[in-house]
This record gives structure tokens, sequence and C-alpha cells, in this order.
């Protein structure tokens, strides 16, 4: 595929024309099918592409350009409705080639879950939002990182809840519309995991180029490959799973039985927007001919606090669920999800108290390999203008057990009893002989050193 040049001086070609202006119609045309021909000529396929520039106004709408079947029309215009194949060429162009500076609305992929596993282009663009459009699988934690004047607008969809879920041509239009707001240069469309998997990106990305709108793609972290991963799951395996596939709940409940023969040959089964559907999965899997003792691991929101985990077969999954809210999980079926590649504790928090016994041997092992201690003061003691939390409590603690305490400062404008006075202040007790500063420091050196003859 490759763009049409109407002059040695035009590297892009750019039709835009008013369809009412008979005359400019039919010279845009005319040039156009030029161009084209020396181009078909050449044995390639040609289109006007209509990514635009943040600049460059669209006064009608680009159309698409290919071979008429009909020998008497070797050419023929088609409207501005672009068709896949076209759609895909710009696509690729388009996410390729635009600037930062050129794009208006960037469509990012809000990964699995909080800030800590957010691609750092992604951050970039939510501190310079002016509008964000989020997801209801997006976590809000991430709006955060917003500005304060950006405009939040929520058009959460969810399986099942067709009332209060936004419709997909309602936010296609919604993105056309901020886009003309001259105030919002840039718009953040933010998706749950990657924008390009069961994200029906397609659509929104298809209504900002009929109107001209440029945009960047921005990649997220997508639970397709991070829920097993932090469950533990390799989805390949050199001795027990050398392909998977990965699919939607709906995909395998109105899977042919040809189909279902298809996906039984393949070794690991992800499973996304399956969590209700659980059951009908299973069964077909099993009436397609998967062993029912085939191995099932199923994680709820994954990478966050309240990730949740069940194992099972198929034959015995619904019962290991039964009461659960599933959604939203990643299912993973195979023989890899019997594995647990992770470290001992990583597989379920500990219980508060444990956790709590063991922060604290560890605190007593560090006061215990130690008699005396060396505190900086600014930034340490105190910051602010005010004392840090918890500090004269420690202090007391140490003393209790009878540690020495020396508080040291490279002020050498300060003397160690202007120290003292200002450490109990701030009411933390000292005496002038635990005060040690540089100008101290430096008097009792030079005394040490030997008096020259």
């Amino acid at each position: 595929m490759r763009r049409l040049s109407l002059s040695s001086t035009v590297s892009r070609c750019l039709l835009f024309a008013r369809p009412r202006l008979g005359v400019c119609t039919f010279v845009c045309r005319f040039l156009l099918v030029q161009s084209a021909q020396r181009a078909l000529h050449a044995g390639a396929p040609a289109f006007v592409s209509p990514v635009l520039t943040s600049r460059l106004i669209s006064y009608g709408q680009p159309s698409a350009f290919r071979r008429s079947p009909s020998p008497s029309h070797r050419y023929k215009l088609f409207p501005p409705s672009l068709s896949l194949s076209s759609f895909s060429t710009v696509l690729a162009a388009s996410a390729g080639r635009h600037t930062e500076n050129a794009a208006r609305v960037f469509i990012v992929g809000a990964g699995i879950g909080g800030v800590e596993h957010l691609t750092v282009r992604a951050q970039e663009v939510l501190k310079r939002a002016d509008a964000v459009v989020y997801d209801s699988l997006a976590d809000e934690e991430l709006l955060s990182l917003v500005p304060a004047h950006c405009e939040r607008l929520f058009v959460g969809k969810r399986g099942g809840m067709k009332e209060t879920s936004t419709k997909q041509q309602d936010i296609d239009r919604l993105l056309v519309e901020l886009s003309a707001d001259p105030s919002k240069r840039c718009i953040v469309r933010l998706k749950a995991g990657d924008p390009l998997i069961f994200g029906r990106t397609r659509s929104e990305i298809e209504h900002l180029l009929t109107a001209g709108v440029s945009f960047e793609l921005v990649p997220g972290l997508s639970s397709l490959t991070a829920a097993p991963l932090l469950a533990g799951v390799p989805l390949t395996d050199p001795e027990l799973s050398r392909s998977f596939a990965v699919l939607s709940g709906h995909d395998a409940t109105s899977a042919s039985p040809a189909d279902l023969e298809a996906l039984n040959s393949i070794d690991t089964l992800v499973l996304l927007m399956s969590g209700s559907k659980l059951e009908e999965v299973t069964g077909r899997l099993i009436r397609g001919g998967r062993d029912a003792s085939t191995p099932v691991k199923i994680v709820k929101w994954a990478g966050r606090e309240e990730q949740e985990e069940w194992s099972g077969t198929l034959g015995t999954i619904i019962e290991e669920t039964r009461g659960e809210s599933l959604s939203p999980c990643v299912i993973i079926i195979g023989q890899v999800a019997k594995l647990h590649l992770c470290c001992p504790r990583a597989g379920g928090e500990a219980p508060e108290e444990e956790e709590e016994e063991e922060r604290s041997q560890q605190k007593g092992n560090i006061i215990d390999k130690f008699d005396s201690f060396l505190l900086d003061m600014d930034g340490v003691l105190w910051g602010g203008g005010g004392v840090i939390p918890g500090v004269v409590e420690t202090l007391r603690k140490l003393r209790e057990q009878g540690k020495r305490l020396f508080f040291v400062t490279n002020n050498s404008s300060k003397s160690r009893k202007q120290v003292k006075n200002k450490l109990e202040a701030l009411g933390i007790p000292a005496e002038e002989e635990e005060v040690v500063t540089s100008g101290w420091a430096a008097a009792q050196h030079l005394q040490s050193l030997p008096e020259k003859v």
C-alpha cells in the first residue's frame, strides 16, 4: 500500500472536498484518478491518507480508492466509510507516524491496576491530560496522576448491565466532540489492560480517522499475560504447553463442534471475560472432548491488593468457586495451571499478626547488634519545622535498652550547646556530650595532632 503523490513536490496526498462544490470535487477527483493511474500501473494499490496534522482542518471526508471490478469503469471512488483493509493500513501508518505535538487523542492502556504497572509513556500522557475518558476496569487510582483542571468522564461498560453501561457509539461520539474543543489539547482514552485486546478500540479509531483527529496508541500490560505470571503459571512450558490460545467467554460458549475440537488440541487456553459463564464454558469443553481432570486456575483482580485465586479441574472448579463473584478474572485451562512458580509466601499473604511479629523481630535483631547509634538530625529527626512522627518514642525506647545516642551535624556554625537546646525545644532529650558538630570534631582532631617544634 502506498500513498498517492499529486506532484513531485508533494510527499503525501490529503484529499478534501466539499460535497456541494461540484467544480472542486471534479478537480480533486481528476487529480486523484491521474495519480492513482500511475500507482496502479506500477502494480501498487492506492489509498488517500485521511491522517491529519493538528493544524489541518478537514473540509470533507477522505475517500478510499481501489480498482473497480467493472471493465467499463476501471477506477471508482468509494464513500468516506473505511473498508477493513484500508483501516488496517491507516492504523499502522497513523500509530507509527504521529508525533507527540500532533496527537490530540491518546488511547492509553491502563494496565492491570495501579500506577506501578503503568508504562512510563502512559504516566507522561496522564500528567498533562485535559480530559480523560475511562472505563470501569481502569483503576481510579490512576486518576490521581491527572492535573486538577482535567475533566474526568466515566464511560464504563460491564457485561450483563446494559442499562447502566455506556453505549459504544456514545463513546465514539464523545471522543470526536472533545477533540473539537480547542482548550483540550490532550485527550486520554484510558482503557483497561492493553487497548487493542478485547477493547472495542477499532470503532473509536475509525471515528477519529473519519473526523480527521490525530491519535497515538499507548500500550498497556494486559491481564492476559500478567494474571498467569502473578499466579506463578507459565503459559508455555517445554513439557506441558507448547502453545496457548486466548478467547472470550462468548467465543468459548458459541464455538461450533469443529471449533471446540480445534481448541481442545491446544495445550493451554486463556479465557477473558468469562467469570459469569464458567459453568457453561467448562461443560462445553468437556463435551467437546477435553478431559475433566484438566487443571484450571482462576485469577481475579490480578496485580491488586484484592487479588484472589482458585484452583481445580474442569470437573471440580464449579464447586470450588460456588457462591463466589469471579468477575473480572482470567481463567487458565491446561496442565500448566497446576504449577505455582512463586515464592512460598507469594501465593497468599501471611496473617497481619505474623507479619507484625516478623517486622518486630527484624527490628529487634538490628537493635541488639549495636550499642551506639549515630543520628543525623535534619531530615532524620525533624523536617519541615517539626519532629518526624515516631522519633521521640523510638529514641526513648533505645535509651531504655541502654543504647548510647549521638546527634551528628555538619553545621559548623552552631555550638554543641545550641544544638542541644534545639533538640530539647523539639521535645528530644539530649546531653551536650551527645552532640557532635563538624566544628567540634575538627577541633578535637587538631588537638590530637603532635605539636610542631
